[in-house]
């Protein structure tokens, strides 16, 4: 998923850190009309997921339109071997489907459905619900028209809640072990969220205003959490992975928040109690943090717009923070090793920093105020100390 190869990265650094020439003309700020063309760039990504509800199938159709068209409600519940619950409250035209199986006398698998609004076959609020397993407990609440929402849980204890008001919202969570938790709130409209989790104990707490943003959240592993929240104007993308089928991830905690337009935010995090928090607001502003192995830190606040910023780090307690304020920026945080820091703080407009760190426990800070301002700073080894201030 990184999308600068460190290798690559790491010997394009060096040589600026540490050759005697200058560096390319037209590298930074605005040099030769070459506005936000770095001798590093971002290579922003573009990929998302997307919702595929993919529920219990309708046993008669006929009946559901039939009643659709009587501006009734259509409600199918199924419940095989023991101890399962379902209630289904509807007003207006909507349909629900559920399906569950319990393998426990002693734990209740339950779904409560509550519907209002919908209407006509166009305009029916859906909800999908399976179960199987014990002790798994899923909540679904709708107003509006034409909102979707599937639910599919498989193990123990799991819990799942989507709240959708308004219309045209699509919500699809998947569960897999035992003690998961997911939230899915959706206000206004043509919202869409996707939450997978499979292993034990991850927490999921996805929230969407406004219009058409896209929210999705993947963890593989145990005690994960993954909290995305997005308003403003809307076409927001926000992205979490944590953990891989091949690889589990432990102790995690993601974090984003974009108000605004077209910000997109992405967070992957592997290892062992590794933490990414990402704020923007505005409108087209690009996040990225990418973390692999135990308790390295970031933190990116951006303020503005088209403003770019960028975290990789593997290894161990490594921290990095950066923050801008204005349009047009770009920060660019590179760590390998142990314990290394960085800290990018930049104002204003058009620009740059750049900061790679291999070895162990070094420091690296970076405060640019004004615009058209430049950094670059590489160190390899440990305990080196590099400190930028430059005003405008």
């Amino acid at each position: 998923m990184k999308k600068v190869i460190l290798t690559l990265v790491f010997a394009v650094f060096t040589a600026f850190a540490f050759a005697q020439q200058a560096p390319t003309y037209g590298c930074g700020g605005n040099d030769g009309g070459h506005d936000h063309q770095r001798c590093i760039e971002i290579d922003q990504r573009t990929d998302a997921c997307y919702p595929q509800p993919d529920g219990p199938h309708v046993l008669c159709w006929s009946d559901l339109r039939a009643a659709l068209r009587a501006g009734a409600s259509y409600s199918q519940i199924l419940q095989t071997d023991k101890n399962s619950k379902a209630t289904v409250n509807q007003m207006g035209g909507n349909v629900s489907v559920i399906f569950q199986k319990g393998t426990s006398h002693f734990k209740q698998n339950t779904i409560t459905i509550n519907q209002s609004d919908g209407g006509s076959m166009a305009k029916k609020n859906l909800s999908m619900v399976s179960q199987i397993g014990k002790g798994n407990n899923a909540l679904v609440t709708q107003s509006g028209i034409k909102n979707v929402s599937d639910i599919d849980q498989f193990g123990e204890d799991n819990d799942a809640t989507v709240k959708q008001s308004g219309h045209r919202h699509v919500s699809d969570v998947d569960q897999y072990g035992e003690g998961n938790k997911a939230l899915v709130v959706q206000v206004d409209c043509k919202n869409r969220a996707k939450v997978f989790q499979k292993g034990c104990s991850n927490d999921s707490d996805q929230q969407q205003s406004a219009r058409q943003n896209l929210v999705c959240a993947k963890q593989i592993g145990h005690d994960n959490e993954s909290d995305q929240k997005q308003s403003g104007i809307g076409k927001n993308l926000a992205k979490v992975r944590q953990g891989k089928l091949s690889s589990y991830a432990y102790w995690n905690k993601a974090s984003q928040t974009q108000v605004g337009f077209r910000n997109s935010a992405y967070i992957d995090q592997d290892g062992l109690g590794n933490n990414a928090t990402q704020t923007q607001t505005k409108r087209f502003n690009y996040a990225e943090a990418d973390q692999d192995g135990w308790f390295n830190k970031s933190d990116q606040d951006q303020f503005g717009r088209r403003n770019e910023a960028l975290v990789v780090q593997d290894g161990l307690g490594n921290d990095a923070s950066q923050k801008q304020v204005g349009n047009r920026n770009m920060a660019l945080s590179y760590q390998i090793g142990f314990f290394n820091t960085t800290k990018s703080d930049q104002a204003g407009n058009n620009n740059y920093s750049f900061a790679g760190q291999l070895g162990a426990f070094n420091y690296a800070d970076i405060k640019q105020v004004g615009g058209d301002q430049v950094s670059y700073a590489g160190q390899i080894g440990s305990s080196n100390v590099a400190i930028v201030t430059q005003i405008k």
